[in-house]
């Protein structure tokens, strides 16, 4: 039942008027949350739209950070390619390297068995 009409001047400052719906009267009603945490709330509400604007920049320069970071991955996986490539090649030119001093240490052995065959001829002589 509420309460009797001009009781809710006298009331604390936690009570607030509204418009009930049925009658179209006003009546005292009892507010859920203080004023004090209402302008905290409200204070708290004005920082983060003021702050959105840094996020932003912060996001951008950050994405800004990303887009650099993938072409340098990009142009270092290019480089990589490239220097496998020359490894290759080195690689290759090592074994054929490798192949014609076999080929000419079989060479300078065959020569050394013929010197030793014609140092052999010629003391016999």
């Amino acid at each position: 039942m509420p309460p009797p009409l001009g009781t809710y001047l006298a009331l604390s400052p936690e009570l607030g008027v509204f418009f009930a719906a049925v009658g179209g009267h006003t009546r005292p009603s009892i507010s859920l949350v203080s004023p004090a945490s209402m302008l905290r709330a409200l204070i708290t509400l004005a920082l983060v739209c003021l702050l959105q604007p840094a996020f932003a920049d912060e996001r951008a320069q950050t994405q800004q950070q990303l887009d650099a970071t993938r072409q340098d991955i990009t142009e270092l996986k290019k480089l990589l390619g490239k220097l496998q490539e020359e490894k290759s090649g080195v690689q290759k030119d090592l074994r054929g390297t490798e192949t014609e001093m076999g080929k000419l240490e079989k060479q300078v052995q065959e020569l050394q068995k013929e010197l030793k065959k014609y140092v052999r001829q010629t003391d016999k002589s």
